[in-house]
C-alpha cells in the first residue's frame, strides 16, 4: 500500500494540533481567593498530559522524517543526539525515537536495494563491513546492521528460489551472476553460514555462491567444474553446517 502524500500527512498533523487546542482552551477563570482552597491540584496531571503530547508529537515527526527520506545526521541533530557517544546516545530520552527511525530507514533502504538486484556483498559494503575479517565476525554479530544483513540474505534467497521454481523465461532480465566476484572472505563466510542456518536447498546455495555456468544464472555447476571452483570451500562449509544449529557467539570456532 502506498504511503499518503506528505501534504496529507502534514495536514493531519496540523488538524490534530488544532483539535487538541480546541479541546483544551487556554481561558482564564476568575477565582475568588476563598474558593482556591477547595480546588484540586492538577499540576501532576497536566504535566503528564504535556509529556504525553510531546511524545505523540515526536512520533509524528519520526513518521514525517521517514516519509521525507531525511538523513540520519539530520534526525540525530533534530533529536539533540548528534554530539553524543554510543553510551550517552542509548541513555538519552530521545533514543527510542531515533532507534525506530534508524531501523525503519534501514529496512526501506534494503528493500530498494533488493529491487535493484543488489548482491549480498553490495549490502555488506553499504552496512560498513568491508574491513571485517572472517575471524572477527563475532564483533558484528548481534548488531542492528548484521541483523539487517541476515534478513537481506534470507529475503534474497527466497527471491532467487521463487525465480528458479517459476521457470523464468530466458529473456527475463535477471543478472547472470547473483554473487559479487570480489566479495570478501568474511562476507562469503557469513553468507554461507546464514544459508546453512536457513536450511537452504543446495542448488540455490550454489547460485548464491556464484557457482553457476557462465551466462546461466540458474544452472549450478557440477562435477569437475564445481570441484575446481575457487569458492568450493564455502560449499563444503555449507554442507558441513547444513541443518545444524548455529550459535553466532561460537562463529570463531566454526571458521
Amino acid at each position: 500500500m502506498r504511503s499518503p502524500p506528505i501534504v496529507i500527512v502534514a495536514y493531519l498533523v496540523f488538524l490534530a494540533g488544532s483539535l487538541f487546542s480546541a479541546a483544551h482552551p487556554s481561558s482564564i477563570s476568575a477565582i475568588i481567593p476563598d474558593q482556591t482552597r477547595s480546588l484540586p491540584d492538577n499540576t501532576n496531571t497536566a504535566d503528564k498530559e504535556s509529556s504525553a503530547e510531546r511524545g505523540a508529537w515526536q512520533w509524528v515527526k519520526v513518521r514525517l522524517w521517514l516519509e521525507l527520506g531525511m538523513s540520519d545526521g539530520y534526525v540525530r541533530k533534530a533529536l539533540k543526539l548528534d554530539s553524543l557517544d554510543d553510551a550517552a546516545l542509548k541513555a538519552h530520552k530521545n533514543y527510542k525515537y531515533y532507534e525506530f527511525f534508524y531501523k525503519k530507514a534501514l529496512a526501506f533502504r534494503l528493500f530498494r536495494m533488493l529491487k535493484t538486484e543488489a548482491t549480498t556483498f553490495d549490502v555488506w559494503k553499504w552496512l560498513g563491513f568491508s574491513h571485517i575479517k572472517a575471524g572477527n565476525l563475532k564483533q558484528i554479530v548481534g548488531t542492528t546492521e548484521f541483523e539487517a544483513y541476515e534478513r537481506y540474505v534470507t529475503t534474497f534467497y527466497r527471491k532467487v528460489q521463487n525465480e528458479v521454481d517459476s521457470l523464468m523465461p530466458i529473456w527475463y532480465p535477471i543478472p547472470s551472476v547473483r554473487a559479487s566476484l570480489d566479495a570478501t572472505e568474511a562476507e562469503k563466510t557469513a553468507r554461507t553460514l546464514i544459508m546453512a542456518k536457513l536450511d537452504m536447498r543446495e542448488d540455490i546455495a550454489k547460485i548464491l555462491l556464484g557457482m553457476t555456468e557462465p551466462g546461466k544464472w540458474n544452472v549450478p555447476l557440477k562435477n569437475d567444474a564445481l570441484l575446481q571452483h575457487k569458492d568450493y570451500k564455502y560449499l563444503k562449509l555449507f554442507r558441513n553446517r547444513h541443518q545444524k544449529p548455529l550459535k553466532w557467539e561460537e562463529v570463531n570456532n566454526i571458521v
